[in-house]
């Protein structure tokens, strides 16, 4: 397998600081990030880290809408709901997506950056509030119906997949080599994911197909174990989603850049 091109979220904001800072050291740090042309980069807030974000809510957002200047920006994110956490973190998340999108929400749409979303449910303790749908109702305040979205780790059922594609044709699904040892009606949602909406990930190291963390290279096992939900070959899903990721994010490999701005 030959690597073309590989996009990179960070969401930790520690590096982001560095990465960002306007000094002799950030600026090498953003031209070491751009050393290997295949990497491009999305930079967001990770839901669980909202409570630092939000003590230095206005310098971060400012210090990612610097980093969206950068060449190989392809997407804002991750960013969303996670309601794993305790219930009372759950409003502040709410509260720092509606910030960062009064805030970067113009630069966002005017960039064509697609969005990179985190969405966990508290499947073991059912609520009356679900990630899902408060995490749309936000959206449709800040994004068009036809906005590009990508939902990183996707692990939802076949309704899933077809209530988020109602609500935002655009819809990508990004699935990981965790869906190995998924429940059947989540592979099931797998299958459901039209062809055309298909993305693969490793979320490094964070979702290990083998061993206790995962790394890059690992797309191709997950690209074996989502070709064996789907009934077709491990080839096939890589070529599918390089297609995919390549017109999605408007990566410019193969014979032509894809622009962003034809499809939003």
């Amino acid at each position: 397998m030959t690597l073309s091109a590989a996009v990179a979220s960070f969401c930790d904001r520690t590096f982001q600081v560095k990465l960002g800072e306007e000094s002799a050291k950030g600026k090498d740090r953003r031209d070491n990030l751009l050393i290997d042309n295949r990497l491009f980069l999305s930079f967001g807030v990770h839901p669980k880290d909202v409570e630092t974000f939000w003590k230095y809510r206005k310098a971060t957002a400012q210090r990612l809408k610097r980093l969206m200047d950068m060449s190989r920006v392809v997407a804002f994110g991750e960013i969303g709901l996670d309601f794993t956490v305790a219930e009372a973190m759950w409003d502040r998340q709410v509260s720092t997506l509606e910030y960062l999108f009064e805030a970067l929400g113009e630069t966002i749409r005017q960039k064509k950056l697609p969005l990179v979303l985190h969405v966990r449910e508290r499947e073991e303790m059912p609520t009356r509030r679900k990630a899902t749908w408060e995490i749309r109702t936000v959206l449709q305040r800040f994004f068009p119906a036809e906005y590009p979205i990508q939902l990183h780790y996707f692990t939802g059922r076949a309704v899933d997949v077809e209530s988020w594609l109602e609500a935002f044709p655009q819809t990508h699904f990004s699935v990981s080599g965790a869906v190995r040892n998924s429940s059947a009606e989540k592979k099931a949602g797998v299958v459901a994911i039209p062809s055309d909406r298909l993305l693969l990930e490793t979320d490094a190291p964070y979702a290990p197909v083998t061993g206790s963390f995962s790394v890059p290279h690992d797309i191709a096992t997950t690209a074996k174990y989502v070709g064996q939900i789907r009934r077709t070959s491990e080839t096939a899903i890589l070529a599918l989603a390089h297609e995919n990721a390549k017109r999605f994010f408007g990566l410019p490999i193969g014979n032509r850049a894809f622009d962003r701005r034809e499809s939003v």
